[in-house]
This record gives C-alpha cells, structure tokens and sequence, in this order.
C-alpha cells in the first residue's frame, strides 16, 4: 500500500490512485488535482486514445447532470518518465510511482505495457498521456460481489435508481447536434452511489474508452470514420461479439453473426435461428436474457414483418461491409438511408438496452448463486407464462420480472407497429422516452 498504488487496468488504460502519476515538468501547462488528493485517480493512456474527447462530449451531453452520473476529467498531461523528469517537488512522488509500476506482478494489459517502457530507454511521455479523473467509490460488479443484502432487497434498492439513470441514458443519443454511442456498458464500468439515509441508490457512467461520437459539426468523412464506418470496420468486422457478451443488443448479434458466418444470402429465419442456435451453446458463466431466450425471442420475432425487414437490412449491410471493409468512408457513402437508419438505430440501443441487460444478467446471476441453482427465467410475463415450445418455467420474484419486461418490450417496441414502415418505427422508438416503457412495467408487474 505503499504510494503510486494500481488499482486497475484493461486493454487501454493503467490506473493509479494516490500519490497519482505527476505530469513532466514541460507538459505542466493548466490545473491539475494535487497528487495526494484521494478525490482522484490518474488513468495513463496512449495520446492516440480518445478516450477524453469521449468524457467531453458526455460532460457537454449530460450538462446538469454531469457531476452526479459521470467521473469527469479534471486535467491533462504528458506523463513524467526519466528522460522528462516531474518538477523537482514532485520527484519523491514520481519514484514512488514508478517503483509501484516496475513491481507490478501481473502480466497483462496497459500497465504491463508500461512497465515495460518504463524499463527499456524508450520511456512514455512522447506516446502517453495522463487524465486526472473524479474517483468513484464502487462499480456495480464489485458492489453486487460485496453486498451481504439478500437478492430480493439489493433488486429493491436498484428499482428506484433505473428511471433517473434511464432519463442520463437517453441524453446520450437523442441531441440533435451530438451523439454519443458508450458501447462497453457492463457491470465493472457503471458506478454505484450506494443508498444512504434518504438518498436513494444511484448509477453512473464510467471509463469511456470504446465509444462512437458523432457531431454535425464534424466534416462528412470525420463522421464516417468515427461513427458507422468505425463501429463496422472495428466492431463488427473485427470482434465475435455475438455470444458471451451481455453488451451488444439483440440486433448487433446478428449483424455481426451475419458477416462472421457470411450469411448475407440466406433467407432471414435461416440466420436468426442459426444465430439463437449458436447463442444457446453459451456457458452460464457469460448467459444473459438474450442469449437464454433467444429460441423464444426469434419465433416470436419471426412472425414480424417489420423484423423480417431489419433482418433483410442487416444481410445488406454486412454484405457492403465485406466490400468495403479497408475504406470507411466508401463503406458508409454505400449505405442507402434506410440502412444508416437500421445501424443508427442498433448504435442506440447500446446506450438504453444493454445497461440495463447487464445489470440484469448481474442480478439473474445473483438469484441464481443464493438458490444453489442455474436461473430458469423465461420469457415468461411479455410472452406469457409458456415458451414458444410450450414449455413452463419456474417463476421468479415480481422485482425481478420488471427488468425482464422492460427489456423485452424493449426489444420488442418497434416490431410490433402494424402498418408502419421499418424506418418510421425504428426513429419512433430511438426518439421515444422508454421511461414510459419502465413506468408501465412497474405499474403492471
């Protein structure tokens, strides 16, 4: 516990709480939080890493509501390392970093990589850059895992924060002059104001390092490369995100199931029961709603034509994205406006469904752990007590169910509009409140 300690690091990014890392003396140019104030954290990147302009645009987004539902920066600079010394008062903090960082036992990810530099002539300060970021007290993961509460009352203490955190949520993609698409919403990065006193629980957003930003501010090709070209090329052409992962929504599975298994030219049942075949092979370890019901889901989808519709819609996108993968802005000119609808849409429900899917697969696990069994849950309150097989499954705690019917009827919302076209009932729902869907949920279950 000596100094400059690690308290976590991931693909992108090494973090170290007080004394934080210091700045090199020639990158000192604005404020930053003193190195021993436990307010904060210090988060080494690469300076390529957007991960900051992402925080900004949340910051701008959100307004009012920033400081309460966001870990926000609170300065910016090259790190010190032994060719770009700290100022000379902050010496004794930088070797107790440093010395922190070389005894790192763990080999793996952005703080081994860091180590390494540090240990070869090469150093960081020319390639890396430090954001001084709000200090969190607990991620959802790790406030589940320590929560000594049986599960009926911790999913009573989360109910009242999902409305607010559904209202933030939404402020993410429905501003007109700026988009921001968080696609790495699980459990370890939304943070937990735990309940005290009268204050109630709360949610927020954290590490922003896999986002998709989009301004109209920005030139044609910007957009492109940062938006739909980037989720695409980098995502779905590059990741199997289709199973074991609780964050992709339902329409992103496919897609990227669709392009991994080059399926572009079956007919729609053939993929999406291909898809919901694949997905039910998943271990219990990574299962969330979707992928245990998703046999459930695709017959009950199928007799949707609005469905058929977004699914024939997929095919064509993955079958552009197979031509034009090394050109993102040649990608997304190829996309007719029907299509950039389809994925605009898919983007969205990255901010609105999948935070609430993973707190749901969090809490299924945890009824799960205390009864001494896997979870049964079914679709069994928006489809009805029976599966599309007729089979009936175990029931579980009303509080629970009211995750699962806010989920589905998510899932469900713009399928089920008789007499509307595909791209006038996906706007419909991207711009809708799905507050309204939660209140009905809790008012009904």
């Amino acid at each position: 516990m000596q100094g400059g300690r690690i308290i976590g690091e991931g693909a992108d990014g090494c973090v170290l709480t007080e004394p934080m890392w210091p700045c090199s003396a020639d990158s000192l140019k604005g404020p930053v939080p003193s190195l021993t104030d436990n307010r904060y954290v210090s988060k080494i990147t690469l300076k390529t890493d957007m991960e900051s302009v992402y925080r900004k645009s949340a910051e701008r987004l959100l307004g009012q509501f920033s400081s309460r539902y966001l870990t926000v920066i609170q300065g910016e600079c090259s790190p010190a390392d032994p060719k770009h010394p700290p100022p000379q008062t902050k010496m004794d903090v930088y070797k107790s970093a440093e010395g922190s960082l070389i005894n790192w036992k763990y080999s793996r990810d952005a703080c081994k990589d860091l180590k390494t530099l540090i240990k070869s002539s090469k150093g960081i300060s020319e390639t890396h850059k430090i954001m001084y970021i709000t200090k969190y007290l607990i991620n959802v993961k790790d406030w589940l895992l320590t929560n000594k509460q049986p599960p009926n009352q911790i999913i009573q203490s989360i109910i009242p924060a999902v409305r607010p955190f559904l209202e933030v949520l939404q402020l993410l993609y429905q501003q007109d002059y700026e988009q921001l698409i968080h696609l790495d919403l699980h459990i370890g990065n939304m943070f937990v104001k735990p309940q005290q006193g009268r204050s109630p629980l709360q949610f927020g957003l954290t590490d922003f390092g896999h986002c998709l930003l989009r301004r109209t501010s920005d030139t044609k090709e910007k957009q492109a490369q940062m938006f739909f070209g980037k989720y695409l090329c980098d995502y779905i052409a590059r990741f199997i995100i289709h199973i074991d992962y609780p964050q992709p929504p339902l329409e992103a599975r496919i897609l990227n199931f669709c392009f991994m298994r080059q399926l572009e030219n079956v007919n729609p049942g053939s993929l999406v029961r291909s898809w919901a075949f694949e997905s039910n092979k998943t271990t219990s370890l990574y299962e969330d709603l979707i992928s245990m019901e998703a046999n459930a889901y695709v017959e009950q989808l199928l007799k949707k034509p609005l469905f058929i519709a977004m699914i024939e819609h997929i095919q064509s996108i993955s079958r552009k994205l197979r031509l034009n993968q090394k050109d993102t802005l040649a990608l997304v000119e190829s996309l007719n406006s029907q299509e950039q609808i389809v994925l605009e849409y898919i983007l969205t429900r990255y901010d609105s469904f999948s935070p609430i899917n993973t707190i749901t697969q969090a809490i299924i696990k945890l009824s799960s752990d205390s009864s001494g069994k896997k979870s049964q849950l079914t679709v069994h309150s928006y489809f009805g007590k029976k599966d599309a097989y007729g089979r009936i499954h175990e029931q579980k705690s009303k509080d629970l169910t009211y995750f699962i019917d806010f989920l589905e009827r998510l899932i469900m919302a713009p399928y089920e509009q008789d007499g509307s076209s595909l791209s006038s009932a996906l706007t419909s729902v991207q711009s809708g409140d799905i507050r309204i869907i939660w209140d009905d949920v809790t008012k009904s279950a």
